[in-house]
């Protein structure tokens, strides 16, 4: 016989479809035993080009299908060869950033395509997901900073990948890993008919690979970009004046194994100040990004394949001050994020 859980045994007398007890059922077995991860499907062979699978109609118990297809995956989306055998090797350790609202199917491609790529990369990841809460104009750069701020504070994490949800690797011969300087990991978008190298050599948007000495020593990004457009441009200027350069793939092995597939969206309005703020990227790397961050996290919530992250970015705020306050005043589920002054550059 089989012992069933008091809720499942409840929806069992209620109108709850069979389909939905299946899976309740399906995902209570695997998460009693989520600390032995089954590996059974792992491999660490790298296929080459490879095919966007198209989501369903119906996207009820999606996510539960994905997790069952990558059972080796632990809770907050993290993976390690070493949960499978311990003296397994690791290409590299590295946090995937996704700055996201409201842009679920991206979302729900995203995983689809992203988690077994990066299984077969032999690598040690935990993607998180920096969701900004409310309808003020969308901030990548400042919620990039949030997601390395929080996803540091778990790990030393060897690589940062700051990724648009929007955006999928066409052949996992890409690594997700960090090279000797920041590099640009999209060498050719459907967005530019995968040309190379467009819109311009130095585009650090998009998919972009860094250390974290390397963005601390730049002091992140400029937190004020709120609006569409030109954060990445500001920080690639805030790379150039630390004496870095962004480095891409050559042409020739870039056009075979550097394509990405942009999927569709509405054009975002660009900010209208951007160009302004841009002109003083200077002078702003060393009063404005890591060192003065300001923020507040609603939720913090492990997912089966990713951390979910939910921020208020108090937009109404004048002036960033680091906050910290005790526990005992945390009301409401909101948590005021302690940052720790980073040096300025």
């Amino acid at each position: 016989f089989v012992l069933v859980p008091l809720n499942l045994f409840l929806n069992l007398r209620s109108n709850y479809k069979i389909s939905d007890i299946y899976y309740d059922l399906m995902f209570w077995n695997h998460s009693s035993s989520s600390s032995y991860p089954n590996c059974e499907n792992v491999t660490y062979q790298l296929k080459g080009d490879l095919l966007i699978r198209e989501l369903p109609r119906n996207l009820n118990h999606f996510l539960d299908k994905v997790s069952m297809e990558n059972l080796h995956v632990r809770s907050g989306g993290y993976f390690s060869p070493k949960l499978c055998n311990e003296s397994a090797s690791i290409r590299e350790s590295v946090a995937i950033i996704l700055p996201y609202r409201n842009r679920q199917e991206h979302l729900y491609t995203f995983l689809q395509h992203m988690h077994p790529i990066l299984t077969r990369q032999r690598l040690e990841y935990k993607i998180y997901l920096v969701n900004q809460d409310g309808k003020d104009p969308f901030n990548r750069g400042k919620l990039i900073n949030i997601g390395f701020t929080e996803a540091m504070k778990e790990k030393k994490w060897g690589c940062i990948i700051m990724h648009d949800v929007d955006y999928m690797p066409l052949n996992d011969n890409n690594l997700y890993t960090c090279w000797k300087n920041p590099h640009r990991m999209i060498v050719a978008s459907s967005k530019w008919f995968y040309q190379y190298a467009r819109p311009y050599r130095t585009f650090f948007g998009g998919v972009a690979a860094i250390k974290p000495e390397q963005f601390q020593s730049v002091n992140g990004f400029f937190n004020e970009y709120y609006g569409w457009g030109a954060e990445d441009d500001d920080l690639a200027k805030r790379i150039s004046y630390k004496g870095m350069h962004i480095d891409i793939l050559d042409e020739n092995e870039g056009l075979r194994i550097g394509k990405y597939k942009m999927l569709p969206h509405k054009e975002a309005h660009p900010a209208e100040d951007r160009l302004n703020k841009l002109e003083h990227a200077w002078s702003n790397m060393k009063k404005n990004g890591l060192n003065n961050l300001k923020y507040k996290i609603i939720s913090k919530k492990n997912e089966a394949l990713y951390t979910n992250l939910t921020i208020n970015l108090l937009y109404n705020t004048s002036k960033s001050i680091s906050l910290t306050v005790p526990q005992s005043q945390r009301k409401n589920h909101y948590r005021v994020a302690n940052i720790k002054k980073s040096k300025t550059p």
